[in-house]
């Protein structure tokens, strides 16, 4: 059975779970469950993943928890497929500059004929090849504004959970931390069949995230800029979002004409001032669907709508889903009532 060797990027930015999760899938697929079950699909590969960083040995991450790349980029075989985990990337200029050996080594892979797979933040790394310049791609939604700022060609799609680009869908990205899930499941089934793609699935209780990101998104309100005027209606907005009169009162207050707002604050934020006035409006409702048994009329009153309807077409707009759907997927369980059903069932 042909081997396919996956090189799994090790870096002091890693997170952790997202490099071992990986790993242990890939390793598991084929083998793990004909062990445990006694019968199975015939895999069409089996895979084997190795780690690889700027050099051999332990690597601490930003974390505190240390991770061990096996093999340097210089001392590793030309992988089959390129793995780049979740990353931790606080400057995205500084982190460029200190990886662009690694990029390169990553672009040599590319050209070389490897698949390359990034998960989650790790289209930082990735975009740093310049491959995906032109292309569409994912990465997690809090990654969004550096990977735009840094790569505006990038046609970034941060609602999806996959991404595919490149020669033969040879680039793949993923966004949202777990969707190395998605990624780890993907490259399963494209490379050692369906059926063994749904084993692992079972196996680990993965899931396919098909609603996307746009559930689990937040609004980034502490977006860096240095317009101040703006910066204060932004204060204002999110003190005051639940106004009906709240856009009118910011623009009022900021001393600017109404034309002259809307340009700085989407000069400043990235957005519309209507957009984010009802992004912060949704986030509230998520929030009170998530944690309250509020009937979804009050929640709309108390988010600043008076018409019900606006309240749910914007939000299924914006979130993907009903607020109905939203509180049945994301509506956490108090302790007492995991204890009591003795959690939840396998």
């Amino acid at each position: 059975m042909k081997k396919l060797k996956v090189a799994l990027v090790c870096l002091p930015e890693t997170e952790a779970s997202t490099l071992y999760g990986v790993a242990d899938a890939l390793a598991a697929s084929g083998g793990l469950w004909r062990a445990m079950v006694g019968a199975g699909a015939d895999p069409e590969c089996a895979f084997a993943p190795f780690t690889v960083g700027t050099e051999a040995g332990q690597v601490m991450t930003s974390f505190g928890f240390p991770v061990v790349a096996q093999k340097s980029f210089d001392q590793a075989e030309a992988p089959d497929i390129v793995y780049i985990p979740s990353l931790l990337v606080s400057d995205i200029m500084e982190f460029s500059e200190k990886y662009r050996a690694t990029s390169e080594w990553i672009r040599e892979q590319y050209q070389r004929g490897a698949l390359i797979a990034a998960a989650c933040s790790g289209a930082l790394l990735l975009a740093e090849t310049g491959l995906l310049d032109g292309a569409e791609a994912t990465s997690h939604w809090a990654a969004a504004p550096a990977l735009r700022q840094r790569h505006p060609d990038i046609r970034l799609i941060e609602q999806r959970i996959l991404c595919f680009a490149g020669d033969g869908h040879r680039l793949v990205t993923a966004g949202g931390s777990s969707s190395w899930q998605d990624l780890c499941l993907y490259l399963i089934m494209r490379f050692a069949g369906m059926e063994t793609a749904r084993e692992v699935s079972r196996l680990f209780l993965f899931q396919w995230h098909l609603d996307g990101q746009s559930p689990y998104s937040v609004l980034q309100r502490n977006v860096t800029h240095e317009d101040a005027v703006i910066s204060a209606a932004q204060v204002w907005l999110g003190d005051n979002y639940d106004q009906p009169g709240a856009l009118s009162d910011a623009i009022a207050g900021s001393g600017l004409n109404p034309r002259t707002f809307n340009r700085r604050f989407n000069a400043a934020t990235g957005y519309a001032p209507s957009a984010y006035l009802q992004q912060l409006r949704t986030e509230e409702a998520k929030q009170l669907l998530e944690t309250t048994a509020m009937p979804i009329v009050e929640i709309a009153e108390s988010v600043g709508y008076t018409d019900e309807t606006s309240f749910r077409r914007l939000f299924k707009k914006q979130v993907g889903m009903t607020p109905a759907n939203y509180r049945r997927k994301f509506k956490f369980p108090t302790r007492q009532q995991l204890e009591r059903q003795g959690g939840t069932r396998a």
